[in-house]
């Protein structure tokens, strides 16, 4: 997930909810993926049993929705929801909202799945607003800002999903492709990886055997098999640039069928199976190719098509030192020239962009992420997510209130904000965020709500994992045991310092040296985890451990362990802003799902031909339908 995804994520955290049927896919995905969100392990148990056991109504077989699939079986019927007033929701109404599932959520599902899903939307859309309508909110002022604002992002966003598409001519596409082989493709490889998260000691054991001989096949079943607490997915061929430096180097070092990590990435530790590595090819580049390039190279025909805008309406960006700056190359050249910046001298109304006359300053930036300051919460948090400096979040923040400025300026020049299917599409998000705003309004969040909800989460978590502690390992690598176990012998008698066989191996052509950093219990090996566990702070472990360098991007498979810190693992706080919050969240979605009920049992006859009554006794999966309809909160808070 880059920085920009994570920018809109949060300008949109508000309208999760309605982005799954009224924005585009594009919006969708700004939406953090899966490699950064984690659950209660309370949730997890729950999901993993219905892994285990589906639901009576969901279709065992996961298949994609195609117009065949959406045809009406005999017997089904055309009404899908009934009222109590006898009104009435038809399947050919919902079937109108199947095509603004977004491929990421619908391939997920199945098609009955789906089906179940619009027909609740259908009739929370109009059991909500009826409330919405009745609560006053409509005369609210600042609720009208609001929703002119984000209706005005939702038109940009949508804008750019279909510039993205159509905005580039085959001669354009044929040239970005040669451009990128060259720079990108041209004398590298292909990998095809199997990314990996997991907190499981079993799984991560397993990983590492029978490096060089696994399939695919055998790596999924053995995930498969704790769904709880891993999660994987097939990340296809990709060009090795497309990865980070290290995750590529250690792929080619290890070869197909062997596992390499962990790797930290977004505050996850993932691990990646490497199914298949191959030389990369420079494709023929006819009409077919460029559709199927088209899609899955959206981002740098984005690129393209906002390049264009950019110099269509005179775009200029300023550093906070007053120079210009490239706002498509922000990172790359904020590594050249990282300082370290005095925000709190930089001024409300400090030039960051002109758009042709038009400024956007400090405060403009402000405004937009709802933020006091350039120190915000927000922005630091995503300086040490992604780990670029707060100066370059800064122009990041910049760049995507630009962004937004001058799609909505290129959507009224062209019209496109008047095209019926965009108009109604904007009218649909206006219904929902007065819904999400009458729902607001409702809800009241009381401290007690915050404790009881963190409490709970306390209470999940083993005992053994509250008193634990994360260890700081050192691991350097021999190509023989002798070797490893004259290495250590050296050190445990004083003839040798570890930091100088670390430096030593760190470039050798047979062995290698990894700072592992902190490790946990739960992603550690438990044969491991026991050996590091009894090293003294400062020591060396007493034992030559056998493991597969690859796996850590070096050569050699005897290793020796240096423990270098250990510290307490703290629990997550209330005193912490961020995971109160999340806390906040949690409390404030249990009271707006069971709001939203009762309403519904109130008005709603039945569903699906089933009343509502009988899926209240269902709660699980119907709490699930209604989380995508009010709104989730944010990831759950990690140990420290």
């Amino acid at each position: 997930m880059n920085i920009r995804k994570a920018f809109f994520a949060t300008l949109l955290s508000c309208l999760v909810f309605s982005s799954l049927f009224v924005e585009s896919g594009y919006a969708f995905s700004l939406i953090k993926s899966w490699f950064t969100s984690d659950e209660t392990a309370e949730t997890k148990e729950k999901e993993a049993k219905e892994a285990e056991k589906p639901s009576a109504h969901i279709a065992k077989k996961k298949e994609k929705p195609t117009a065949a699939a959406s045809k009406p079986k005999a017997g089904d019927g055309k009404t899908v929801v009934v009222f109590q007033d006898g009104t009435t929701v038809t399947e050919d109404k919902i079937r109108e909202d199947l095509e603004e599932i977004p491929a990421q959520l619908s391939a997920k599902m199945s098609f009955q799945d789906i089906k179940v899903l619009l027909a609740w939307k259908a009739a929370f859309s109009k059991v909500m607003y009826e409330h919405a309508q009745k609560s006053g909110v409509l005369n609210d002022k600042k609720a009208q800002e609001i929703i002119k604002a984000r209706g005005d992002t939702a038109i940009g966003l949508l804008l750019l999903e279909e510039m993205s598409s159509t905005a580039v001519t085959f001669e354009q596409g044929k040239k970005i492709y040669n451009e990128s082989w060259a720079k990108h493709g041209k004398d590298k490889n292909e990998l095809h990886l199997l990314a990996i998260n997991t907190t499981n000691s079993t799984v991560s054991a397993n990983l590492s055997q029978n490096q060089g001989t696994r399939q695919m096949s055998e790596v999924v079943e053995v995930l498969d098999k704790h769904k709880r607490d891993t999660k994987y997915m097939d990340l296809g061929q990709r060009n090795q640039s497309m990865y980070p430096p290290e995750i590529a180097s250690a792929a080619l070092k290890a070869g197909k069928g062997h596992t390499i990590g962990p790797f930290e990435l977004g505050g996850a530790l993932m691990f990646f199976f490497i199914v298949d590595i191959s030389k990369a090819q420079k494709q023929k580049f006819d009409q077919e190719f460029f559709e199927k390039y088209k899609e899955a190279n959206k981002k740098e025909f984005v690129n393209e098509f906002m390049r264009g805008l950019y110099a269509k309406h005179h775009v200029t960006f300023y550093k906070f030192d007053g120079s210009k700056l490239d706002p498509f190359q922000i990172v790359e050249q904020g590594k050249k020239n990282a300082k370290v910046r005095d925000f709190s001298k930089i001024k409300a109304d400090y030039l960051m962009a002109d758009i042709g006359g038009r400024k956007v300053c400090v405060r403009d930036v402000l405004e937009f992420f709802k933020v006091d300051s350039l120190l915000s919460e927000v922005f630091v948090t995503m300086s040490r997510q992604f780990g670029i400096s707060l100066e370059d979040v800064c122009y990041y923040a910049a760049k995507v209130l630009t962004d937004d400025r001058i799609l909505l300026l290129e959507a009224v020049e062209t019209g496109f904000n008047k095209r019926k299917d965009i108009v109604e599409k904007c009218k649909n998000l206006e219904r929902m965020e007065l819904i999400h705003r009458a729902i607001q309004n409702r809800v009241k969040v009381t401290s007690a709500d915050i404790k009881k909800h963190y409490n709970k989460f306390i209470q999940s978590i083993p005992d053994e994992d509250k008193n634990d502690q994360e260890i700081a390992v050192k691991m350097v690598f021999f190509p023989t045991k002798e070797a490893a176990a004259r290495a250590l012998d050296d050190v445990l008698h004083g003839s040798a310092k570890f930091t100088d066989q670390f430096t030593e191996q760190k470039g050798s052509s047979d062995g290698g040296a990894v700072d592992l950093g902190y490790v946990r219990r739960q992603s550690t090996p438990p044969e491991l985890w026991a050996l590091i566990k009894k090293g003294a702070q400062g020591t060396c472990c007493k034992q030559v451990i056998e493991v597969n360098g690859a796996q850590f991007g070096v050569k050699g498979n005897y290793a020796i362990l240096y423990v270098s810190d250990r510290r307490p693992v703290s629990l997550p706080s209330l005193a912490n802003p961020q995971e109160k919050a999340y806390f906040e969240a949690l409390a404030f979605r249990e009271q707006a799902i069971e709001f939203v009920m009762a309403l519904m049992e109130a008005a709603v006859k039945s569903i699906l031909g089933r009343p509502i009554s009988e899926w209240r006794r269902e709660k699980e999966y119907v709490h699930s339908i209604l989380n995508m309809l009010v709104g989730t909160p944010t990831s759950a808070p990690q140990q420290q």
